[in-house]
């Protein structure tokens, strides 16, 4: 049978094709061409696999590089990450808050031992301890006391006479004391009473300042007088009383008349006959002077 050439390909085929065959067949899709390479037909089936290979190659190559590049800009993190993973869990559990939650009407300086104040007193406390001295008061700076005056600031008196100071110019109250009250004793009003002969100060401190008034007592017992016995005695020389009761003290062992005075009248007060009444809570001392002798009694107030 006579073969046909193909004008296109330049295939050989039989004449009962109408066309080349080996054309249609590159046309159509999916179909197995072949081409004529040195005398021999190779299919693009062939041609396809040998793309694929080296489209592969090419990706495998492009992987590995970015991999590379990756290690090379993050391989420091990498390694760290994997060394925290592998070290054990040393957390420290509170056995008092094992959540690790601080309560936040309770917060302290984790630097500060329990039972210490942060700001270094290792003794903290805002109530004073008993026999503690607790600080003066401090006066209100808002009163004016620029214009306070003493209605006496000088006078004499006789032993058991009472005389009354008082404060004018301000809305202050004042305080009083006395240098000497074995000389004379003052109130909290500034009621001024001669205890013995001699000279002393009554102080009143209003606000800042200090008025002064010296007070001078005459007559009583300024001067030794000698004792019957010689060995004047107190019926008490250390009591406790309560705020207002009235405790009396004696002296025995002479008939001389005795002059009373207290250290502080603001814990305690004493009358020309002996009897202390309790004022404030506090301690003080009651004198007795007799016959030329100071006898001495603590009073302690509740």
């Amino acid at each position: 049978m006579d073969l046909v050439k193909c004008p296109r390909c330049g295939e050989m085929y039989s004449p009962s094709y109408r066309t080349c065959p080996f054309c249609e067949e590159d046309e159509e899709p999916g179909k197995k061409l072949f081409q004529s390479r040195g005398g021999r037909r190779v299919s693009n089936s062939a041609n396809r696999k040998k793309a694929y290979s080296a489209r592969g190659a090419l990706a495998a190559v492009l992987i590995l590089v970015l991999a590379l590049l990756a290690w090379y800009l993050f391989g420091d993190k990498i390694k760290e990450n994997f060394a925290r993973n592998d070290l054990p869990d040393t957390t420290v559990v509170d056995p008092v808050n094992p959540d690790g939650e601080t309560d936040p009407g309770n917060e302290t300086d984790a630097n500060v031992p329990d039972g210490t104040d942060p700001t270094g007193d290792p003794n903290p406390t805002d109530d004073p301890q008993p026999g503690e001295q607790t600080s003066p008061v401090v006066p209100d700076p808002a009163v004016d006391v620029s214009g306070a005056v003493l209605n006496k600031t000088d006078y004499t008196a006789e032993v058991g006479q009472t005389v009354q100071l008082s404060v004018s110019g301000t809305q202050a109250t004042p305080t009083w004391r006395v240098e000497d009250s074995s000389v004379a004793t003052v109130s909290d009003s500034g009621a001024v009473v001669g205890v013995a002969g001699g000279t002393t100060t009554v102080v009143a401190t209003v606000g800042n300042r200090e008025l002064t008034c010296i007070v001078r007592i005459k007559g009583g017992n300024a001067a030794p007088q000698q004792s019957s016995t010689g060995n004047p005695t107190l019926n008490k020389t250390d009591f406790t009383a309560k705020v207002g009761e009235r405790v009396q003290l004696k002296v025995s062992g002479t008939s001389s008349a005795v002059a009373w005075s207290i250290g502080n009248s603001n814990v305690a007060s004493i009358d020309a006959n002996g009897v202390v009444r309790g004022v404030h809570a506090g301690t003080t001392t009651a004198y007795a002077k007799v016959d030329g002798k100071v006898l001495e009694c603590i009073v302690r107030i509740k």
